[in-house]
């Protein structure tokens, strides 16, 4: 009886916001269970990457479609980078021979 008459007096000292927090708490049971319960899925969570590596994933063949056209076209954007690289490359070439060129007359000629 005394036990609980001092749990009521200590309740009734703390604030609304003290007990609203208090409320918002889990219990020692909650979060054990709730640990349980991560443990118990871990094995299962570890084993998804492994089967799909395994077996392989599912897709649908439209959705394989799209991703194949997809994939194609970034291969192809980055083949015409590369050219395109390729060929500001060369015009630079060109522009820094032309430049040494016009310095070696200048030298010559002064």
């Amino acid at each position: 009886m005394t036990i609980w008459i001092s749990k009521l007096i200590s309740y009734r000292n703390l604030r609304s916001k003290d007990l609203k927090q208090a409320a918002d708490q889990p219990s020692y049971h909650e979060t054990r269970a709730d640990r349980e319960i991560r443990e118990s899925n871990r094995g299962a969570e570890s084993g998804l990457p492994a089967s799909q590596l395994k077996n392989g994933v599912y897709v649908d063949p439209s959705e394989y479609e799209k991703m194949k056209e997809d994939l194609e076209a970034l291969n192809f954007e980055k083949e015409q980078r590369l050219v395109n690289d390729a060929q500001i490359e060369e015009a630079m070439q060109k522009l820094r021979d032309e430049i040494d060129e016009q310095i070696q007359k200048n030298e010559e000629s002064s």
